[in-house]
């Protein structure tokens, strides 16, 4: 049954929860700009996510605020500029993609992502070997 509110359905809000985690793209042109030092958080937030400009500066928002410190849902909000929902499932996506760790009522940057992309760099040497 639709919510009254918005018109959408529990499946359609399941759906966005269970499709809710990032694509990365390894795009060649971005080995370049990483030797040359351009390449920057807009970039890979370009390749993570096939968003909007807008919706984009809001998620780059957030990471830069969480690389400063810990921060909560509501102060997020705030820097985000996103509504809740939407917020709601950028930080679901970031955290089960290991860009964000929750610890209690905290969001931090987490290390599972880099370690996840290593561990994939280094079997594909192997595989190739």
């Amino acid at each position: 049954m639709p919510s009254s509110r918005t018109g959408k359905t529990k499946a359609h809000y399941a759906r966005q929860r269970d499709s809710s985690f990032i694509y990365y793209r390894a795009r060649m042109e971005d080995a370049g700009k990483t030797a040359a030092g351009s390449f920057n958080i807009y970039d890979f937030v370009s390749n993570a996510f096939s968003f909007s400009p807008k919706r984009k500066d809001a998620f780059v928002r957030v990471l830069e605020a969480l690389k400063e410190k810990p921060r909560g849902f509501s102060e997020l909000l705030v820097t985000s500029g996103l509504g809740r929902s939407a917020l709601f499932l950028l930080l679901l996506s970031l955290e089960r993609s290991g860009l964000v760790a929750k610890n209690g009522r905290k969001f931090s940057l987490a290390d599972a992502f880099s370690s996840s992309l290593e561990a994939s760099a280094s079997w594909w040497r192997r595989w190739r070997a």
